[in-house]
This record gives C-alpha cells, structure tokens and sequence, in this order.
C-alpha cells in the first residue's frame, strides 16, 4: 500500500527523484523483500535500491511482518494519492482485469482508514530497514 502527497500531476515515479519530490509512504509486505525473483542476485538488487530509496528524507518504507498475521489490507493492493493543488484525494486500484481511481469519500475514507491502522501495525522505518539490511547481508553471505 503506497501512499503519495504531490502538489502537481505528471509521472510520480519521475518526480519522486527529482526536485521538490512528493512525499511518498509505502508499506510493504515482508513477503515481496523474501519472494527472489529472477533470483537471489536480482533479488539482492532490489532490496539495495529499496535500501536506498527508503533513506530518502521524503520517503518513509515500512515493512509488514508476515509474523503480524491477518491485518486490514491482507490481499488488497492500493494507492492513496493526494494532490494539493486539486484539493483532492483518490484511491487507485487494481486487479488482474481492471484499474480504477475512487474519487469518493467513501471509499478514500475507507482505503485511508486501512492505511492508517497498516501504518500503525508495520514495522517501523528504522526496524523495516534493519529488516532489509538483513536479508541483503544473508543474500551476500550465500554466495
């Protein structure tokens, strides 16, 4: 669940390393840090650029631990967007088949809401990425 503050439109993923970046709160499950796809070495890659992301000042990456069990957003995958200068929040989701921005405060109450009590649940920003710093040393120690 990722939740991104940004007073303009335009590609996020290129702002979030530019100047004047939005602020961006992620929290992940632990699963996708342990799942090596494409291998431990590409793995390893990953959690390095994770590692270096999350140190950002505008960044905040909390790990869910799989040992949290059942929480809000078990099996729901969501972003929270939030654009200052539209006065406006949307909800983006997305399936196998489809996608969609929900505009209204029922339903970016309700997505907010389970980020919040995610948020609280997570592992800290420090603990999440001892976390990763962790599985990057056991990847390194592997080979």
């Amino acid at each position: 669940m990722i939740c991104v503050e940004h007073d303009a439109t335009g590609d996020v993923r290129q702002k979030v390393l530019g100047p004047n970046p939005p602020l961006v709160w992620v929290v992940l499950g632990e699963e996708a840090i342990r799942r090596p796809v494409g291998g431990p070495d590409v793995l390893r890659g990953q959690l390095l650029r994770l590692h270096e992301l999350a140190e950002l000042d505008h960044v905040t990456l909390q790990i869910m631990p799989i040992n949290a069990g059942a929480h809000p957003g078990l099996g729901v995958e969501f972003v929270m967007l939030h654009l200052a200068a539209a006065k406006a929040t949307f909800a983006y989701v997305e399936s196998l088949t489809s996608s969609d921005y929900l505009p209204r405060p029922k339903h970016t109450n309700a997505y907010s809401l389970v980020f919040d009590r995610l948020r609280v649940a997570a592992l800290s920003d420090a603990d999440s990425l001892a976390l990763i710093n962790d599985h990057i040393a056991a990847l390194e120690n592997r080979k």
